[in-house]
């Protein structure tokens, strides 16, 4: 289902996987949440290069509450299993996020202006009759964002994103 010509929602199988995680907090301003994401991947980075971890998909971050309150959100590295246990490292921990039958939208471009595609994104559930207000979202939770490419080595025009909405 195309929205528009750069916005595409496809519904997909998303699989279960073994992720390195952490559990985060910070107020929704994106400054704010870009810092936090990216205080929690250094963080997640260190406890797969001690545990000798090998990421297998891309890396996420997980919503599962957003408002003016404030955002939860668990930041997660799909791992391949580990033939050991490993064990948690203070507030990281190794366990299976779960797989979902999902509607996955495509935000081509920089981080910053993923809120204008979330904003769309509201107005293309109101248009399909899936959400009466923003306050529908709470329906699609948790919503997650997987980051396709590295923002170290990939120009921002070229930053591919995929936001789904699990439809569980």
């Amino acid at each position: 289902m195309t929205i528009t010509d750069t916005l595409v929602a496809t519904r997909t199988e998303v699989p279960p996987v073994t992720a390195a995680q952490l559990d985060c907090a910070c107020p929704p301003d994106p400054a704010a949440i870009s810092a936090e994401m990216g205080r929690a991947f250094a963080v997640l980075g260190e406890f797969i290069g001690r545990n000798r971890l090998q990421p297998n998909a891309p890396p996420r971050a997980i919503y599962t509450a957003f408002g003016q309150e404030g955002v939860k959100l668990t930041v997660a590295m799909p791992v391949a299993a580990p033939a050991a246990p490993v064990p948690a490292s203070g507030p990281v921990r190794l366990g299976l996020l779960p797989g979902a039958h999902t509607l996955r939208f495509t935000h081509r471009g920089p981080y910053r202006e993923l809120m204008g595609t979330y904003g769309r994104i509201t107005g293309w559930l109101k248009t399909e009759g899936l959400i009466d207000d923003d306050a529908g979202w709470v329906r699609f939770m948790p919503t997650w964002e997987e980051y396709q490419n590295d923002p170290r080595t990939t120009p921002e025009a070229d930053l591919v994103t995929h936001i789904h909405l699990p439809m569980d």
